[in-house]
């Protein structure tokens, strides 16, 4: 059995596929929860720094999340769509 191209699967894929249904991430639940200011404060990290330290800051703010919520959301593959 061949292997498809990305190429070809690209082009036979109109829209990038949904998340899988679950759960609903922890990281937007957060997000819904924080002030303003807080909440802004955590989308520039996820648009700017590394699953891991995002992790590390959520512990010193006392949000205790594992790096694997961090980083579904970050690349978008959470249950609510990721990086907002």
């Amino acid at each position: 059995m061949e292997n498809e191209t990305l190429a070809a699967i690209l082009s036979a894929t109109p829209e990038p596929p949904k998340p899988r249904p679950g759960p609903r991430c922890t990281i937007c639940i957060l997000l819904g929860k924080l002030d303003d200011a807080e909440a802004e404060a955590l989308r520039e990290m996820l648009r700017e720094w590394h699953a891991t330290a995002i992790e590390k800051a959520l512990r010193k703010a006392g949000h205790h999340f594992g790096i694997g919520a961090v980083a579904r959301h970050k690349r978008g593959a959470c249950s609510g769509g990721g990086s907002q």
